[in-house]
């Protein structure tokens, strides 16, 4: 985007494809990389991959256990949570510019929509890829009728239902700035085994991070909507607390 972070000397605007190429076509024999970059580049992603694994507590567990359970057929749906703040916009690692499907506005609540979308164009395309889906039980809750709509039109999908009982990112920010006074951020939600029996969708509680291969590898193996639930209370909180972007207090 011409000059909208800073002023721009020199702006080529083009087709990505026939951009590159020409860039490459006037580059050629005429590049000196430092040969020490490749090492930095490896060394800074091990870094930042570590800065991420240090703030997250026992969900390192359910990070790697997604990743390695799914491997690279996957469609990567996020809805506004505190989890993909926390990890899911950084992992599983994608291989497809379209593999990661993310609600750019900010609004909370699509995710089980666009699961659906994903799961049922996949089909229809062929493409033979897993959709996974990681909300939270507020956004969740906010179009859960959709999960009946999941059913019915068979979507193969798994959903991770992320339950803490309340809207985790706002109560962040309310004990950041507010001194922890709390106001509609605590959530009623129903049991969602018995939710997920009346509409026959698969339902797995991942209780502790011990459970997450055995619950990972059931969850992928099923046909149709899967509901893994992940009991936060039970794992215990991050390591670190995202209360949104930082602010200037003073």
């Amino acid at each position: 985007a011409h000059n909208r972070g800073y002023n721009s000397e020199y702006f080529v605007q083009g087709d990505a494809l026939a951009t590159l190429n020409a860039l490459a076509d006037r580059l050629e024999g005429r590049m000196t990389v430092d040969a020490a970059l490749l090492a930095d580049v490896k060394k800074a992603r091990l870094e930042a991959g570590g800065m991420v694994d240090s703030t997250l507590g026992a969900y390192v567990a359910l990070k790697n256990g997604v990743a390695a359970q799914a491997g690279k057929d996957l469609w990567w749906v996020r809805d506004i949570t505190l989890s993909n703040s926390m990890w899911g916009n950084r992992a599983p690692m994608l291989d497809n510019p379209r593999a990661g499907v993310h609600a750019l506005g900010g609004g909370i609540g699509q995710g089980l929509a666009m699961a659906i979308g994903t799961s049922i164009a996949d089909k229809e395309h062929a493409l033979n890829r897993k959709t996974v889906a990681l909300v939270g039980d507020g956004g969740f809750m906010l179009n859960v009728g959709e999960l009946a709509c999941a059913v019915q039109e068979k979507a193969n999908l798994v959903m991770l239902v992320m339950n803490d009982s309340c809207y985790g990112v706002i109560k962040n920010i309310q004990d950041d700035i507010y001194g922890s006074r709390h106001c509609y951020v605590d959530l009623h939600t129903p049991d969602f085994a018995q939710f997920c029996a009346s509409l026959k969708v698969t339902h797995f509680r991942l209780g502790e991070p011990a459970q997450t291969k055995d619950v990972l590898e059931k969850a992928f193996a099923a046909t149709g909507p899967v509901v893994v639930e992940v009991d936060m209370k039970a794992w215990g909180p991050f390591a670190a607390k995202f209360a949104g972007p930082i602010l200037k207090k003073d």
